[in-house]
């Protein structure tokens, strides 16, 4: 693994640590895989029960929901 500080951590998120997450998928073209959207952006782990947004990565009205406020939220931006 890359120190915290190398440019590689930027473009690459590498293995997460154990804990639920809601990752934002994006299909890779020509593919059957996946990678998360924007990064580091379409990361967010969950803890006791909320979402944490990554400091300068995430979305800030996407901090601290519950899951059932999350996908009401998405929803609401979906119409």
């Amino acid at each position: 693994m890359p120190d915290r500080s190398h440019r590689l951590n930027l473009s690459y998120p590498g293995p997460l640590a154990e804990g639920q997450y809601v990752l934002f998928l994006k299909k890779v073209r020509r593919s059957d895989l996946y990678s998360t959207v924007g990064l580091w952006q379409g990361i967010y782990p969950v803890y006791d029960g909320k979402t944490i947004t990554l400091e300068g990565q995430g979305f800030p009205e996407l901090n601290q929901l519950t899951i059932a406020e999350l996908r009401r939220k998405i929803n609401q931006n979906r119409r």
